[in-house]
């Protein structure tokens, strides 16, 4: 590598690296070069990934997550898939706005694949289900303790909410009416911490991800007679699907899946508990 470097210094008349006895540092050009050669190197690599399934062409990944699925299990879930890729590179996040900037992201090669809640039908994507977001209302250990006939609390307590994409809204609306719940107040906030400090303070009572295993300090879970949830899926080009990546997703979902044999068809894992927040507020 050293002889190369000498050549393309000579060759150029640049000086690439300063040389300190054995220590050799980045000059300014040097770092400019190495800006394009990293891209070229990563290039090669995924090359060598797209003609082989070992494990060994290693390179950084992008994973898009749209914005109101940002929350504590989903970053969970990417730390995990990290852990899983680290030994091949890194893995870097971006956020989407929405369901079209998540496929303009992937369709342009931005990401190499998304996290989304749509089950969006295409022919140039494949996806994979890696969860299931449960949502339940919540109010503080005061108001649960003082409202006997948990009904009673729903209808009068102000119901304060995290934003969601236009689709899960309607189906929220829908979910209520099968509960016959119509809220006496209601309103949106992108702010988490503000409606969770607002709720344990029983000012109002919440809407959000069921935490399963996880307790929110000062929140209690307030039982209706309907679930609601709905899938999140991984999403990534087709032709892609051999890549290292993806195998390394898949082989997580495996490794976390509580049904292993239904993996053939989509994946699940159980990873309820993350709290929406939306650029566009309902």
């Amino acid at each position: 590598m050293s002889e190369q470097v000498k050549k393309l210094e000579e060759a150029h008349g640049l000086e690439l690296f300063s040389r300190k006895g054995r220590e050799l540092i980045l000059t300014s050009e040097g770092e400019r070069v190495f800006t394009y050669a990293k891209e070229m190197f990563a290039k090669g690599k995924r090359l060598v990934d797209s003609l082989s399934f070992n494990d060994e062409a290693g390179y950084s990944v992008r994973v898009s997550i749209e914005t109101h699925l940002e929350n504590r299990t989903i970053d969970n879930f990417i730390k995990k898939y990290w852990k899983n890729y680290s030994a091949f590179g890194l893995v870097e996040t971006k956020r989407s706005k929405n369901l079209s900037q998540s496929i303009y992201f992937l369709e342009h090669d931005v990401v190499d694949w998304m996290i989304t809640s749509s089950d969006l039908i295409d022919t140039r994507f494949d996806k994979v289900k890696i969860g299931e977001l449960s949502y339940d209302f919540y109010c503080s250990d005061e108001l649960y303790e003082k409202y006997k006939d948990k009904r009673e609390l729903l209808k009068r307590i102000p119901l304060g909410r995290f934003g969601t994409t236009e689709d899960i809204e309607e189906s929220i609306k829908a979910h209520f009416l099968d509960l016959s719940y119509f809220p006496k107040e209601q309103f949106f906030s992108e702010h988490s911490e503000l409606l969770l400090s607002l709720c344990r303070d029983g000012e109002i009572i919440t809407f959000l991800p069921s935490f399963k295993n996880y307790k929110p300090t000062g929140l209690k879970r307030v039982e209706v007679a309907k679930d609601f949830n709905f899938p999140i899926y991984g999403m990534y080009k087709k032709s892609n699907g051999q890549l290292l990546y993806i195998r390394k997703l898949i082989e997580l979902l495996s490794e976390l899946n509580i049904q292993p044999e239904n993996l053939a068809q989509i994946p699940y894992v159980n990873l309820s508990g993350w709290r929406p927040v939306d650029v566009k507020i309902n």
